[in-house]
């Protein structure tokens, strides 16, 4: 997957995802700027605007998708990895409850973990397809470009701020999503793999998959996911304390 990021022949994807991670960060640099000495319900703002492009987003793929292939299939439910997001952002983003500051938690860490998988697989989708616009990856791209930069300004703006006794929680609340999304999975028959469509086509995991089975496959994910989850979150929390004590 590596060499692929370096090949010329994806030299268009790389590209295409630098480009816009610079457009992401300086958009990022500004939203913080405007959103200054703001109420904390005005520096959600940007988030709600979010939401709703990435709800369009995945409202227009799956449109495109069944004009597509012709119909609806099951492994399009939005129940992948990345899809948390179009349920964890209403819980905090439009009124302030209970639930807010878990979903916040429950936002930013799989933004972030994604993004390292999109750059990792950068060169496993070519922008360009026998010729023609590759719309999916296109896609897929700007929808995880977005997710992170929203995890980055929640991050920025102190919306939201990491406590390593939260992290039990949120690392609880993202297995108990994976282990239901495996469980509707089955029950629809959907072929769902957790960072692809098919999981017998998936980039990452699609040998997982076929080397232990859909269960084992996703306890290991589940596994690895909190593993890599508590590196991140400590690393932020860490960056976080530190910084409060230069203040």
């Amino acid at each position: 997957m590596l060499f692929y990021m370096f090949s010329f022949k994806y030299l268009n994807s790389i590209i295409c995802l630098l480009i816009g991670l610079i457009i992401t960060i300086l958009t990022i640099i500004i939203t913080l700027k405007l959103v200054k000495n703001k109420s904390e319900q005005e520096k959600l703002l940007p988030v709600k605007i979010s939401f709703y492009v990435l709800l369009v987003l995945e409202i227009m793929k799956i449109y495109y998708l069944i004009s597509r292939d012709g119909g609806f299939n099951a492994n399009r439910f939005p129940i992948v990895f990345c899809s948390l997001v179009l349920y964890t952002y209403p819980l905090f983003c439009f009124k302030k409850n209970k639930l807010s500051d878990f979903a916040m938690g429950m936002s930013v860490l799989p933004c972030l973990i994604s993004i390292i998988f999109v750059f990792l697989t950068v060169g496993d989708a070519d922008m360009m397809q026998n010729g023609k616009f590759n719309i999916i990856h296109f896609h897929s791209v700007i929808y995880h470009l977005i997710m992170f930069g929203v995890s980055v300004y929640l991050i920025f703006s102190k919306l939201y701020t990491f406590k390593f006794k939260k992290f039990y929680g949120i690392s609880l609340g993202l297995a108990s999503y994976v282990l239901m999304a495996t469980i509707l999975t089955v029950f629809i028959k959907g072929d769902i793999s957790f960072f692809g469509f098919g999981f017998n086509g998936s980039p990452v995991f699609g040998f997982l998959y076929n080397k232990v089975g859909y269960f084992p496959g996703n306890l290991l994910i589940i596994i690895l996911m909190t593993f890599v989850s508590f590196l991140l979150y400590g690393l932020i929390a860490i960056c976080q304390k530190g910084g409060k004590k230069n203040a």
